[in-house]
Parts: C-alpha cells; structure tokens; sequence
C-alpha cells in the first residue's frame, strides 16, 4: 500500500531538474541484467510467462536511471528529504520511461532496503495521458507535477507504462 504525503512543486523546481538530465547519458538503462541472473529469476521467470522482453532482446521493457550530484544536483535531495519528513537517505534517483516503453512488473533490487524504512516516489513531470504507475494494487494516473507517496514496504510489487507522447520522470528514493 501507498500513503499520501503531499505535493512539493511549490518547494523544489522539478521542470528545471528535467531540463538539467533530459539531455544527459544515464548512469544505467535497465533492464541490463540476463535473464539467468539468479538475482532477477523471480522477475524474469513472470516476464517471461507474460510475453516481456526487455528492449535490448527487441521488446518494449526499458528504463533510465539518473542519480543525484552526476546528473542532478544533491540539493533537490536534501529539500525533498526536509519536505518529506525523511530521518535519511541511502539510494535516490530519477527515473525516465520513454514513449512506447514500460517497466513491467518488477521489485527494486537495492541491498539495503530495510535499512532504511521509507520508500517514497514523486511524480516530477507534469500530468501526461499515457503514464501509469501500479504500486502493488494502487493505480496512479494523471498526478500532478509534485505529488508524493510513501510506501508500506520498500519491496513492494510495481510497474510503470508510458503510452502517452512524452517521457515519464519519477523520483525515487529510499
């Protein structure tokens, strides 16, 4: 499950971090892993069930990944950090799908998740039809360019689409 936290666009600049990494080399494109990874079986094996394929096989599963003080800077992390009421941050990061692309349904793979008990992602674009993100059952369509959520647990289930005519941006951190 997914809480409410609040809408920080008033606070953080968000249409001016995307301006500063839409043209920038991401630190990964994933999916990078092959698909016998024993640490991704569990992914693949329910990819591979439903027809996925990630893109460098030819098929539609791909994603961007931009990190703070590389791509962005570490200051939009210490705001959101103040703004969401956070104790800390070990891993933080934007991601981008593009048009026509998706993140299927997937666990984020960090090794210390459960050192750090908030998981939290902002919506930092501004609403687009086409751009969907699941988070274990909860389905988030059209959020405004701001809006904050706080998961239950850092390993939870979750998948994003892009079907609309621009990329998507979320803002990740644990």
């Amino acid at each position: 499950m997914i809480n409410y936290v609040g809408n920080c666009a008033s606070l953080i600049d968000w249409n001016a971090v995307i301006l500063e990494i839409e043209n920038q080399t991401p630190r990964y494109i994933g999916p990078r892993q092959g698909w016998d990874d024993p640490k991704v079986a569990h992914i693949a094996d329910l990819w591979k069930k439903h027809g996925y394929k990630p893109a460098f096989e030819g098929g539609t599963a791909e994603w961007s990944i931009y990190s703070p003080g590389d791509h962005f800077d570490i200051a939009v992390v210490d705001k959101f950090v103040e703004f969401a009421g956070m104790k800390g941050w070990s891993c933080a990061w934007i991601s981008k799908i593009r048009p026509g692309y998706c993140a299927p349904w997937h666990v984020d793979l960090q090794t210390d998740v459960r050192a750090i008990p908030d998981r939290i992602h902002c919506h930092i674009d501004t609403p687009d039809p086409g751009h969907l993100l699941i988070v274990d059952e909860q389905q988030l369509i059209n959020q405004a360019q701001g809006e904050t959520y706080r998961w239950s647990d850092p390993e939870l289930w979750h998948a994003a689409s892009n079907v609309g005519k621009k990329p998507a941006y979320l803002f990740n951190i644990y």
